[in-house]
């Protein structure tokens, strides 16, 4: 089991009966929550965190046995754990009350309760599928400084009576800005055996790491994996390629061939420019204005960069598959500055014929090649040519 990233880890227990300091909680009506919108599954990153209960995934726990969780973490990270409740709540068990401190050491295991805890957690009625889900980050952010205060005011606080508005709406959009997290899940069933079915994970080319529900579980091909009845979200992740998701509902003592052709992922390139709004074309496709993020497929591209005033960049890239590149282009001013003096001033000053005023005169023009003319009365005239490049 594993994943991810930031160390912020929530662990959710579901249908169970927990005993907090010899005080019981128990959960009530067993309506499962829509699982596929309360997955997290995080991209495979270089920050895992894994978390496993004292019986193996998808045991069973006689009602009034002692539940234990298990995690760590490969980097230093604040963690978060919650249960999800088959009716679809959510309830915070790590950090609390009685263990409120949720900034864990790298490559050590934790149990929670700990060793020693003056709580406990047992498995009560109903009967049921409980989801443990834990979240790591390497830096705190929002949802977990509040979950931090939270454990501080209540022993096991509820977050959300609705799991799926809450993952869906405010944890998945805050998780999008943290820039190092991962998350894992496990689940466990009370007072109930599981009925299962078979499924074969296959993808092309092999080698793609498997998620199962958000937890990790090898890389394909993987054969006869015993998975409990019920619907299952299944991701497929290989370097270079696009993600894979799909819904599967297992029935009892069937077995199913999850098989996936992979595509080939593209890489982004982010365009900007100074000054901004600058036409953008991508092997002569006309993509937009900077900035702009333009999807292309990998390999050598060519690009040109134009606006209005202003000299056009041109240039190329290489990117290869599920890259993402800035390019950044300082435009160069396609006008120059000239000043025409006299002695004695007051002279008229014309331009390619057109009288431009009298010196000392300043004017604003396309770069280019332009002829002039200089006059006063009592004066002979002044004339002659001048080059005006880009910028001067």
């Amino acid at each position: 089991m594993r994943r991810l990233r930031f160390i912020t880890v929530f662990l959710i227990l579901l249908f169970a009966t927990f005993l907090f300091s010899q005080a019981q909680i128990k959960i009530n009506i067993p309506l499962p929550p829509v699982l596929k919108n309360i997955i997290i599954t995080p991209k495979p990153t270089q920050f895992n965190v894994d978390i496993w209960m004292n019986k193996s995934e998808g045991s069973t726990y006689k009602f009034g046995e002692k539940a234990y969780f298990y995690f760590k973490t490969n980097k230093n990270a604040y963690v978060a754990i919650y249960e999800i409740r088959p009716t679809g709540e959510m309830v915070l068990l790590f950090p609390n009350k009685y263990e409120s401190d949720n900034y864990v050491q790298a490559n050590k295991t934790y149990r929670v309760p700990s060793v020693g805890a003056s709580y406990y957690f047992k498995v009560a009625p109903p009967a049921g599928k409980y989801y443990i889900q834990v979240i790591a980050s390497t830096k705190s952010f929002p949802l977990m400084t509040q979950f931090k205060q939270m454990s501080l005011q209540f022993t096991f606080p509820k977050i959300s009576d609705n799991a799926q508005s809450f993952i869906e709406g405010k944890l998945n959009i805050q998780l999008q800005s943290v820039e190092e997290w991962s998350s894992d899940m496990t689940y466990f069933f009370a007072g109930t055996v599981a009925q299962t079915g078979k499924v074969t994970f296959k993808t092309s080319p092999s080698g793609a790491n498997i998620y199962l529900d958000g937890a990790y579980i090898g890389k394909t091909p993987k054969t006869n994996v015993t998975v409990d009845a019920g619907t299952h979200t299944i991701t497929y992740y290989l370097t270079g390629y696009e993600p894979y998701t799909k819904t599967l509902n297992v029935q009892a003592n069937k077995s199913y061939v999850v098989y996936a052709s992979l595509k080939t992922a593209k890489a982004t390139v982010r365009f900007e420019s100074m000054p901004t709004g600058a036409s953008i074309y991508v092997d002569g496709s006309y993509k937009g204005h900077t900035p702009k993020d333009v999807e292309v497929s990998p390999g050598i591209h060519g690009y040109e960069i134009k606006k209005s005033g202003y000299q056009t960049k041109v240039g190329t890239f290489s990117v290869n598959a599920g890259d993402y590149k800035v390019i950044t282009i300082n435009l160069t001013s396609n006008k120059g500055v000239v000043v025409f003096e006299s002695i004695p001033s007051n002279a008229k000053v014309y331009v390619n014929g057109s009288y431009k005023g009298r010196t000392p005169e300043t004017e604003t023009l396309n770069a280019g090649t332009y002829s002039y003319k200089i006059t006063l009365d009592g004066y002979l005239p002044a004339e002659g040519n001048f080059t005006l490049l880009p910028g001067e």
